[in-house]
């Protein structure tokens, strides 16, 4: 008689489940912030000037998570100035409605969620409004 060998099966909890112990698994992915600007072929270039980039990554290694979004926003048109933040973030961070918990829970369904906040070309620099100031 023959018999196949049986495959490990891999065990999916729901979000919310508890572990074994009864504990609540905690859910994580990487969060980063870049800023970056459009390339010169986007459809946009000479309008916009540049955005900051928001990205939920579901990636627990943070080198692996940074260089999934980096690829994400050059794949989309834009040129990576500078990583502005980087953290794990939890599902429990977010309450219920809050519009990054619905991008967090995005990031575990498609890997990957961007978020372009942009500003025109000539907007007003936020840090020369300050060293304006206070000039005699």
């Amino acid at each position: 008689m023959l018999r196949r060998a049986s495959r490990p099966q891999l065990k999916r909890d729901p979000l919310g489940s508890t572990t074994g112990d009864g504990h609540h698994a905690v859910i994580r992915v990487h969060f980063l912030v870049f800023e970056a600007h459009p390339k010169p072929f986007h459809a946009d270039y000479g309008r916009v000037d540049g955005a900051f980039v928001s990205v939920f990554v579901n990636e627990p290694v943070p080198a692996a998570a940074e260089a999934a979004a980096r690829t994400f926003i050059e794949e989309a048109g834009w040129d990576v100035a500078d990583l502005d933040q980087s953290y794990s973030v939890e599902l429990e961070s977010f309450p219920l409605g809050h519009p990054s918990r619905g991008r967090f829970e995005q990031a575990l369904i498609d890997g990957i969620v961007a978020t372009f906040n942009r500003w025109p070309v000539g907007a007003p620099d936020d840090d020369s409004e300050d060293s304006d100031s206070g000039a005699a």
